[in-house]
């Protein structure tokens, strides 16, 4: 995978803009701080939370903000200004569209009666399009447009493709709670992404234990990934939160409850993980909400801190901490020469599992 290096300033910069009157329109009240280390983002206020996050294709960030005070969808650029805001809701998603426009998944809360929707909104804040849910049981948890117009919606029990007439043209899932082993159940989903190759990609938490599955049209699971070194040691994912299909047919995972980016190859088999703690180890975190992994290597996460106060992180992925790779020595090999070492030379230093203590095969 490509390393990117981050460019790190030195300086802690404090930005606000002016009062911004409506929804959709440059300079708002930023409540961001930019702060050097880790392209890292302070938000102060502790009323809200930031939770999903893109990194536009001018380096721009679209954050959800999710909670009681002036929650919405913002962006902010890496330094901290605000360029645009949508207010008012709890999204649990919003992407950026070809067309400039925001495509939002609102969650519909809070506010008696609301309505969850899937909404695009132009850069004026006007909703040009519409999809709305019937109750807070189907309350959208991620939504994107496809290549053809159509937008795929991530439901609590469902993966639903709607046309721009909001007519159902596909749809993985029964819509409702079913017991593990069903055909098609989804316990879980958070997000699913249609692929180049016309298959859908889907991140299911679960209950305890989540999985990543890729199906094809007709519903048919074609690739899975429950959790494994990649020498059939289970690391089972506890909380997957993003899945990127990378150009070489990798697909990589973030599980925000373990802390570790996987690299898993087309055979459903782990080749590398990393954990992102040394980036952050000086931070008190209560919370992470939201991880993604970027083609050009590098790590977005949103957290929240023990103080309440918010944090955004762009990590590059030389700033990450190789936990295990598999071109490296299996823990097997390391145990045959370490007997052989002892054999020959003395006993040598050992784990409480036996293994010689090398950090590649610590968890």
């Amino acid at each position: 995978m490509k390393k990117v290096k981050l460019k790190l300033g030195s300086a802690l910069l404090a930005l606000a803009m002016t009062l911004l009157l409506g929804m959709g329109v440059a300079g708002a009240e930023s409540n961001w701080e930019h702060r050097a280390a880790v392209n890292e983002l302070v938000q102060p206020n502790t009323d809200n939370h930031p939770h999903y996050m893109q990194r536009l294709d001018n380096g721009n960030y679209l954050i959800c903000r999710v909670g009681h005070q002036s929650p919405g969808v913002f962006e902010l650029t890496p330094d901290g200004q605000e360029l645009w805001s949508y207010r008012g809701i709890n999204a649990n998603s919003a992407k950026r569209l070809g067309n400039g426009n925001t495509l939002i998944a609102d969650s519909g809360v809070p506010g008696h009666p609301k309505t969850p929707k899937v909404i695009e909104v132009n850069s004026r804040g006007s909703i040009v399009w519409q999809y709305d849910l019937s109750s807070l049981a189907e309350s959208p948890r991620y939504a994107e447009r496809l290549g053809n117009g159509n937008i795929l919606i991530t439901l609590p029990y469902e993966i639903r493709e709607v046309n721009p007439s909001k007519s159902v043209v596909w749809r993985y899932g029964t819509g409702k709670p079913g017991a593990l082993g069903d055909l098609e159940v989804l316990s879980n989903p958070v997000q699913a992404n249609r692929l180049a190759n016309g298959n859908t990609l889907i991140v299911d938490q679960g209950i305890k234990v989540g999985r990543v599955f890729e199906v094809n049209p007709g519903g048919s699971v074609v690739w899975e990934y429950r959790g494994d070194k990649g020498d059939g040691a289970k690391i089972g994912m506890k909380k997957p939160q993003s899945a990127t299909r990378l150009s070489d047919g990798s697909t990589v995972i973030v599980d925000r409850r373990t802390d570790r980016v996987i690299v898993v190859d087309e055979s459903g088999q782990a080749v590398r993980t990393y954990g992102w703690q040394q980036a952050i180890k000086n931070l008190p975190v209560m919370n992470i909400w939201y991880g993604q992994y970027l083609e050009d290597g590098n790590l977005l996460l949103t957290m929240t801190l023990t103080s309440q106060a918010g944090r955004v992180f762009e990590i590059g992925e030389d700033l990450l901490e190789v936990k295990y790779d598999r071109d490296k020595k299996p823990p097997e090999e390391v145990k045959e020469e370490a007997k052989g070492q002892e054999s020959q030379e003395g006993p040598a230093d050992e784990g409480a599992d036996g293994v010689s203590e090398d950090p590649q095969w610590l968890p």
